[in-house]
């Protein structure tokens, strides 16, 4: 094929120069049809002007490469795409700024190449400028490499067990069947639950945490400014109750009181005062029934008391106090507190007795 190119007379000898001066994003012959730049947060800092990111990262097998990259582009970025090479593009559900969780299950000594991608915000079925649909933004050169080995120690509280493992891997901390077992605290400011899934990061200590909740035997009258309530009881050994206390920030003490032929009616248990029982301290907690009428003063009252918290993993926690259930009326507990010959009631308090038994009588 021959062709021919006409020349005209005074024609210069250089190329035009772009009358957009590059400013047209499309229409223009210029060198460059887009401008764009490129941020790399994370996994490092870097950045580009008109051109892709290039980074090494070395990862651990089963681990996760974290990704936040901006990207700024003369149509604009409608959203961004990532690939292992040679595999398919994935659209990542968010746009231009985003974090980018990349699973990575290769084994210890391969290489692999990330690539990420910028969708540009146009209509790309506009022919003129389908050529610019895509800009690449990041290229990394993932390196896998042996995670260095850590070792999480179980104490029970009677002995320990020693595991060494990978870091990144995971690891099921072992389940304790005691009755009075709360969690596991670590020695990473964590507090865990039975059987708490972990991801291998430090080294870490993993200690038993055991406190008696106890529900206390009977009730009592009190007498307050409205009137008589019935009273009843929990405690729990203060030791472990303090320790819990440092762990959690929503430890909390309910009850559940249930009046007879009535719907139970949840409360706040308030702490009452410290007492000594089985060679240690306890709290007791205690919640009152509504005020004691010739109208209830038969009825039976029943109460249980339950102890809340969240782990530091956002699970929760919820167990109600070892021991049946009190079960007492207002008439019940002012007979016998009359009837107590050991008893050192003040003259007010038996006034407040006599009251109550004199409305049983009516």
């Amino acid at each position: 094929a021959t062709f021919l190119i006409p020349v005209y007379g005074e024609m210069p000898s250089s190329i035009s120069p772009d009358p957009a001066r590059g400013n047209c994003s499309y229409l223009a012959s210029a060198n460059r049809k887009y401008e764009y730049s490129v941020l790399c947060d994370s996994p490092t800092l870097t950045s580009s002007e008109n051109a892709a990111v290039y980074f090494s990262q070395a990862v651990f097998p089963a681990s996760e490469l974290a990704f936040q990259l901006s990207v700024e582009h003369s149509y604009g970025i409608m959203g961004l795409e990532w690939r292992w090479y040679g595999e398919d593009w994935k659209a990542l559900s968010t746009n231009s700024t985003t974090n980018l969780s990349v699973p990575v299950d290769f084994s210890v000594g391969t290489s692999h190449i990330l690539l990420v991608r910028g969708v540009a915000d146009y209509d790309h079925t506009d022919s003129d400028k389908k050529c610019n649909a895509y800009v690449l933004c990041a290229v990394v050169y993932v390196d896998v490499v042996e995670p260095p080995k850590k070792e999480i120690v179980i104490d029970f509280g009677h002995g320990s067990e020693r595991f060494v493992l990978s870091q990144g891997s995971g690891f099921t901390i072992p389940a304790r069947e005691e009755e009075n077992f709360i969690g596991w605290v670590g020695s990473d400011g964590s507090f865990l639950p039975n059987e708490a899934v972990i991801k291998v990061s430090e080294d870490c200590t993993y200690t038993a945490l055991f406190a008696d909740f106890e529900q206390l035997e009977g009730a009592s009258l009190v007498f307050l400014e409205n009137g008589a309530h019935l009273r009843f009881y929990a405690a729990m050994e203060n030791e472990a109750l303090e320790r819990l206390n440092a762990l959690v920030s929503d430890l909390s003490v309910s009850c559940t009181m249930k009046r007879q032929g009535s719907d139970p009616v949840t409360m706040a248990a308030v702490p009452y005062q410290q007492m000594q029982a089985l060679g240690t301290t306890w709290q007791s907690f205690c919640a009152s029934t509504e005020v004691i009428t010739g109208e209830n003063v038969a009825d039976t009252y029943s109460a249980s008391f339950d102890i809340c918290f969240s782990y530091s993993d956002g699970s929760s926690f919820s167990r109600r106090a070892f021991g049946t259930a009190s079960s007492r009326s207002a008439s019940m507990v002012a007979a016998a507190a009359l009837a107590d010959s050991r008893a050192d009631y003040s003259a007010d308090v038996i006034s407040g007795l006599e009251q109550v038994a004199a409305l049983s009588q009516k």
